[in-house]
């Protein structure tokens, strides 16, 4: 059985299919370009008797291409910068990024 590798998870995250490019920053780190899958799922969170409506603004990378990235860095995407808020590693080498926009 074959092992995937850095490419074949690039290929997953290509402009020319789902694919966008971020822009990250790291804190006091320099800024660079990476690919992503972006989302901005719509969600409604029940805190009892009312149901809160909003956006989970999110995206996926290789885990290697965000190994400097922590709670507070940004992200621009679409022309929003976002801050970084949770990053959750799945095991396989990619990760996924939750956002909140900046104000």
């Amino acid at each position: 059985m074959a092992v995937e590798t850095a490419d074949d998870r690039l290929i997953l995250l290509s402009t020319d299919d789902f694919g966008v490019t971020a822009t990250v920053t790291p804190s006091g780190g320099a800024s660079s370009n990476i690919k992503v899958i972006f989302d901005n799922e719509y969600i409604e969170a029940d805190i009892g008797y009312a149901g809160v409506q909003s956006t989970q603004p999110k995206f996926l990378a290789r885990s290697a291409d965000i190994t400097s990235l922590t709670e507070g860095d940004t992200a621009v995407i679409n022309s929003t910068t976002y801050y970084i808020q949770t990053i959750q590693q799945d095991g396989t080498g990619m990760s996924e990024v939750f956002l909140r926009v900046a104000s």
